[in-house]
Formats: structure tokens, sequence, C-alpha cells
């Protein structure tokens, strides 16, 4: 955890000097560390200022937002998970990035599926009288 924390303060420091695409990488980072120290708050906050930062970045949006579905499924918010990789989808240009969210999109229905309660019909019969 220290070397993430030593990290962080070197892709702080180059995130909040400048808007080029070098900025735009390191606040992906600071986003993306603070995911793997469990941070999914702070890491969400990042990506979101990431993705209001001007100019934008197609490359590091689809990336971030990928990385914020994740932040999601790991506090169990299925439902933004999936519209965030949706989003990305529809979106993106990048065939890679399209390609991680649609997997990252099935894994999450199919993992939705597995948990369903399987729900019996019983055979119901209804007889009519006739006049």
């Amino acid at each position: 955890m220290e070397s993430y924390d030593l990290a962080l303060e070197k892709f702080k420091t180059l995130s909040a000097n400048s808007t080029s695409e070098k900025s735009i990488e390191a606040k992906y980072y600071t986003a993306y560390l603070n995911y793997l120290k469990s941070e999914f708050k702070t890491s969400e906050k990042i990506i979101f200022e990431l993705i209001q930062q001007e100019p934008s970045n197609p490359y590091w949006m689809s990336k971030a937002l990928i990385l914020l579905s994740d932040c999601y499924l790991t506090q169990n918010d299925n439902f933004q998970a999936r519209k965030t990789l949706e989003s990305v989808i529809e979106n993106t240009e990048d065939s890679t990035f399209k390609k991680e969210a649609e997997e990252k999109l099935n894994a999450i229905i199919e993992k939705e599926k597995a948990q369903a309660p399987v729900l019996q019909s019983e055979e119901i019969k209804i007889e009519f009288k006739q006049n």
C-alpha cells in the first residue's frame, strides 16, 4: 500500500498541473490506484473529474468508464455498472474497449441469471360450467 501512496502523490501532481494527455492519463491512474486500495468512492469522484475535463480524450474516457463500472460492481450496484458499460458499447469507436465492455456486461447478465430465483409453474385447471 505504501508504494500505491507514493505513486498516487506523483500522479496527483501530474494531473493537477495541466490538461494535457499526460495529465488525463495521470488522473486515470490516480482513480485506478484508489480502486486498488478499495477506495471506490474516491475513485468514482476522480473518474467524474476526468470525464468532465476539457479537452476530453476518447481513449482515457472509455478506459475510465470501464473502471467506473468496476467500482459500481464492487459496491453491488449492478444497475449503474450495466448502464455505464452500455454507454461505452454505444459510444466508443475503439473495438478493444467495446469488446471489453461487452464481455463485462455479459458477465453481469450471466451472474444475474444465475442468482435469479427459478419460478416453478403449477398447472391450474379451470372448469367452466356450461348452460
